[in-house]
């Protein structure tokens, strides 16, 4: 067995070609869209989705009058979104971290980071299928930072995928409104306040349903519907690996 982040469609063809030469039965990966995909391809059901988790106590999240950070866009930032926000938040002196350099982290270790997302009250957050195509695809799944900054409570602004709607079973995430997009993210600063409930109901969620706790009772639960049929030898052991192409390469 092996569970993958980033199975993206530009290498489905070498993880279907490793799967294969290694003569594995179980496959979980992070992305729902990417199973579907190679299970078509496989033209059999060896890939399961198990969605990214968090483990909550590993982070911290200050006090709502506490935050510092008015607005967080970690990793690789939306240029097109960056562009039209950043005037407007300078302009009313607003903090703003973001990449300025690519490859340049903003934090400069993960103590750094930890503390960073307790501080910010909104922290940007949109699917590579949208921000960078040319790694995603049309692959459009909830990533890591999504839970991160449930986990330190701060208010997700950007785009929700359809599997994390579907997973929480409500639109964790406000929408950018490209119309008032300066505007918008304005007047969320200013009314902050009146979306700690959404901020509160999502650190719930997560806490109850989204930690890896949850994750490996999962992949539990699919093993064990496999053994009626299959009897494994000695306990199976459970690879996770971060990206199919340091493994295959």
């Amino acid at each position: 067995m092996i569970y993958f982040f980033d199975a993206w469609p530009k290498e489905y063809h070498r993880i279907i070609k490793f799967v294969n030469d290694y003569s594995i039965d179980r496959i979980f990966v992070s992305a729902s869209q990417s199973a579907d995909d190679l299970n078509a391809l496989l033209n059999q059901k060896k890939f399961h989705h198990v969605p990214e988790g968090v483990d909550p106590s590993v982070y911290r999240y200050a006090r709502y009058d506490l935050k510092n950070i008015d607005v967080l866009a970690l990793g690789r930032k939306y240029d097109r979104y960056h562009k039209r926000i950043l005037p407007a938040l300078q302009g009313f002196d607003r903090t703003y971290l973001y990449e300025v350099l690519k490859g340049h982290l903003i934090f400069p270790d993960r103590e750094g980071l930890i503390d960073g997302l307790a501080r910010t009250k909104i922290s940007i957050c949109v699917p590579g299928s949208i921000t960078h195509p040319e790694r995603s695809g049309h692959v459009e799944t909830m990533t890591m930072r999504y839970l991160q900054s449930m986990a330190s409570k701060c208010l997700i602004l950007g785009h929700a995928p359809a599997e994390m709607i579907n997973l929480f079973g409500y639109n964790p995430v406000i929408e950018i409104d490209w119309e008032n997009a300066e505007d918008q993210i304005l007047d969320l600063l200013q009314h902050f306040h009146l979306h700690i409930p959404l901020i509160e109901r999502n650190y719930r969620e997560l806490v109850s349903k989204h930690t890896w706790v949850h994750r490996f009772q999962q992949i539990k639960d699919i093993l064990a519907r496999a053994s009626a049929s299959t009897t494994f030898g000695k306990s199976p052991q459970l690879l996770q690996v971060e990206s199919p192409v340091s493994i295959i390469a």
